[in-house]
């Protein structure tokens, strides 16, 4: 008993001197647990580390990658080599270097808890930045910054991504960052196939920010002829507000960037530089189509519907051709046309599956024509409105089910909705009850349509047939000589020849 009260007396008794032992230490501050301590990299400099000279620089305190924090003092100092330039108490400064040269910024800072953090950041000023635009990741490792560098110039790489197609949000980000550079290049170099885009975006850039290009060499590294390049810039005179470039193909570049580097000047008297003018005044008006397509370019009309324009001009030959020469049934001259813009629009695989969808609504609505008789007027409307009602519900499973077969973001464009009812006109006519649907002479009929199709599709997305046809325009008139000498042909179609040439050899034998 003595021993169990023993127990008892010493459990109650280390009880109680823990907790007054808590209770002191919380009352004086020492907890262990309230001690913080202090962080790695928990403050950083942010501001223009690259700026021209002239322009002041801007910087800040901010909270490094752990956390949101307020330095309760803070304090920046700036260097030019061991000599204090500037000082400042605070959170944010901006300075104005007077030379160019290199700089250091010395930040130190005392956080809530007494711990002091001490931050250098390098800064280099320069008399020129030049810009470098381009879709190729190691340009520099042949170019060598560090001979602008020498002569007080920032040449400044802004690599595209690797994008069919780029979108203003993705040419925002990659200058949201130093947009200052982007205003103050004095020159700006675009190497890339995709340049129409940057000329574009260039454009709105100049709105937003008030850029005056014309004040702005520009140089475009391509090997584009001298007639499409014409016409694809033009389009952006008003827009950018420039009415010449310099012209240098891609086996001169590093001979461009090595005169840039040294002169800080490439003048005209360099053989591999094409001063370019693209002012419609200066336009060569040579032949009728091409003065139009100028004028039309030069007043802002879109030159890739121009392109898709004067290229379906050329489908519509090639399908006169497979018809009326070598004697495929493709359903007509339109519907072979409407599918391949379609897939050109919305991929091969979303137009696959519109087509399957538009199969399902045909079928419907010819088992239901069966039993309750309709207007053609009214067929066709409820084929639409089948149409969409299945399209719904496989655009919803596609999501729910994650397939991932359909590209949403191409939706985003109201006007999609022309491709979609092109393949209801097309299906109308392929799937169409005049036709014994599976049977032999259709699905040859069907292939052929596809082949054909495809053979469109190709030449509506061969960038080079549609820059030669942007370049030579008047070639139209020779497609329009085509389309009429095979509408005039009469003769033996290829598959007819080879279908009655045993019987014609037969024929022959006999006389």
């Amino acid at each position: 008993m003595k021993k169990f009260l023993f127990f008892w007396v010493i459990l109650i008794f280390g009880f109680g001197f823990g907790y007054l032992e808590n209770n002191s230490v919380n009352n004086d501050g020492n907890n262990n647990e309230d001690i913080q301590e202090c962080v790695e990299d928990k403050y950083k400099i942010e501001g223009n580390f690259d700026l021209k000279l002239g322009n002041p620089g801007n910087y800040e305190v901010t909270a490094g990658d752990i956390g949101f924090f307020v330095p309760e003092e803070s304090n920046f100092y700036v260097y030019s080599g061991s000599e204090e330039l500037f000082n400042y108490q605070g959170t944010n400064f901006a300075y104005n270097f007077e030379e160019a040269g290199e700089y250091q910024i010395f930040g130190h800072f005392v956080d809530e808890d007494g711990c002091e953090y001490e931050v250098w950041e390098t800064i280099n000023v320069y008399e020129q930045i030049y810009l470098y635009i381009t879709d190729q990741e190691g340009t520099f490792d042949y170019i060598g910054t560090q001979r602008f560098a020498d002569n007080n110039i920032f040449l400044k790489k802004v690599v595209l991504p690797q994008k069919t197609f780029l979108v203003e949000d993705d040419f925002f980000q990659l200058f949201s960052d130093d947009i200052s550079n982007f205003i103050d290049a004095e020159r700006i170099i675009i190497n890339t196939s995709n340049f129409p885009t940057i000329f574009d975006f260039m454009g709105r850039f100049g709105d937003l920010y008030n850029i005056n290009f014309a004040d702005k060499d520009i140089y475009l590294v391509t090997g584009t002829g001298f007639n499409f390049l014409k016409r694809t810039i033009a389009q952006y005179i008003n827009k950018i507000g420039i009415t010449s470039i310099n012209v240098v193909s891609q086996n001169d570049l590093i001979k461009l960037f090595s005169d840039l580097a040294d002169t800080k000047k490439v003048t005209k008297d360099k053989d591999y530089v094409e001063l370019f003018s693209i002012d419609f005044e200066d336009v060569q008006k040579q032949y009728f189509l091409s003065y139009v397509v100028d004028y039309l370019v030069y007043n802002e009309f879109p030159i890739n519907l121009i392109g898709l324009m004067l290229t379906i001009s050329v489908g519509v030959l090639i399908v006169s051709i497979f018809r009326q020469v070598i004697g495929f049934s493709v359903f007509g001259v339109y519907n072979p046309i409407l599918f391949a813009v379609s897939m050109v629009v919305l991929g091969i695989q979303l137009t696959f599956v519109l087509l399957f969808i538009s199969f399902l609504s045909s079928i419907i609505i010819n088992l239901f024509t069966r039993r309750v008789y309709l207007l053609h007027s009214a067929k066709i409307s409820l084929l639409m409105i089948i149409y969409f009602v299945i399209g719904f519900f496989v655009f919803w499973a596609d999501r729910f089910f994650a397939f991932n077969i359909v590209d949403y973001s191409i939706f985003t464009n109201s006007f999609i909705i022309f491709p979609l009812i092109f393949l209801i006109i097309v299906a109308n006519k392929v799937f169409s009850e005049n036709f014994s649907l599976f049977s032999k002479g259709w699905i040859v009929s069907f292939i052929e349509f596809i082949i054909v199709s495809f053979v469109v599709y190709w030449v509506l997305t061969w960038h080079g047939f549609q820059f030669f046809m942007l370049s030579y325009p008047d070639i139209i008139f020779f497609v329009l000589l085509l389309n009429i000498l095979v509408g005039r042909f009469t003769g033996l179609q290829l598959l007819e020849y080879l279908r009655f040439r045993p019987l014609m050899k037969n024929s022959g034998e006999e006389e």
